[in-house]
């Protein structure tokens, strides 16, 4: 879809479903062909030597794929945005290159407010970036969010970031993650998105089809409908909701899968006697 299936209040009384063993899939994306070897080799000096050799590229402006969307700073207590494209395979959302793999880094101080140092030399092997982010619990293990970092100071190991700098500041201690980091691609599975170039760094974890999210509003968006059931579907690849059902009554989602939604699998505001039955949900 390059736009939501919408229903409105003409279109109550109505059932949308699956034709009987068949498989009926809803995306709002697109699949992307045309994976090469990695050869560039400014690139490849920049890759961790084991990824050298295992990393493919796809040109996804030459693909016709130019919306790459935003990655925004978002977490606790911020409304729910599109966090910009995804990369899905073998029906997984892969993981945006990030350090360390598993597990977290530790704030070791914190200098002055939207500032805080770091452990290790790592991030000195990185080619200047202004797209690199962090994601952490800052302050309390309730509260995550996602930082965009303003500068690196390799010398001092301080890393200012953008404003809001998390909803309650950093503190000492607190655990964090880099993602989005090119040299960071080291396990099969991990992605990095070049968007001035348009092209898409991959690392494959077997064989499989790839898939980019491309839609920010919902895959299907009911306002005011009545008696409507959504049957059978398999909604999946999108930045933004699943199925959005503002007011109404007596709308149902029933036996439906919905996977690798970018924020919200199903949203209700208002309405009566609405609601979701035996669905498979995840990712």
């Amino acid at each position: 879809l390059k736009q939501s299936f919408a229903l409105t209040a003409e279109d109550s009384q109505t059932t949308y479903r699956a034709v009987e063993g068949e498989v009926v899939r809803v995306i709002g994306g697109v699949e992307v062909k045309g994976f090469k070897p990695l050869t560039d080799p400014a690139i490849l000096k920049r890759l961790d030597e084991s990824a050298r050799g295992k990393v493919v590229q796809a040109d996804l402006k030459a693909l016709g794929i130019t919306d790459f969307g935003q990655m925004t700073s978002r977490g606790f207590g911020r409304a729910v945005n599109p966090a910009g494209m995804e990369l899905f395979y073998q029906d997984k959302p892969m993981t945006l290159a990030r350090r360390p793999n598993e597990g977290w880094e530790k704030i070791t101080s914190t200098p002055e407010a939207g500032k805080f140092t770091y452990e290790g030399d790592r991030p000195k092997r990185w080619a200047k970036s202004d797209d690199i982010w962090v994601h952490g619990y800052w302050t309390w293990d309730w509260a995550d969010s996602y930082e965009r970092i303003k500068a690196i100071d390799a010398e001092t190991r301080t890393i200012e970031t953008y404003p809001p700098h998390g909803i309650y500041g950093y503190k000492a201690g607190a655990r964090f993650y880099y993602l989005n980091v090119l040299e960071e691609i080291d396990q099969p599975g991990e992605w990095y998105l070049d968007r001035a170039s348009g092209m898409l760094y991959f690392w494959p974890p077997g064989k499989g089809t790839a898939y980019v999210s491309l839609l920010e509003t919902p895959l299907i968006s009911m306002n005011g409908v009545s008696h409507v059931t959504i049957r059978g579907l398999n909604l999946s690849c999108t930045r933004g909701m699943g199925i959005e059902i503002k007011g109404g009554d007596n709308v149902l989602i029933a036996g439906c899968t919905l996977r690798n939604i970018g924020t919200v699998g199903v949203s209700f505001e208002g309405g009566t006697k609405n609601g979701v039955l035996s669905c498979d949900i995840s990712h």
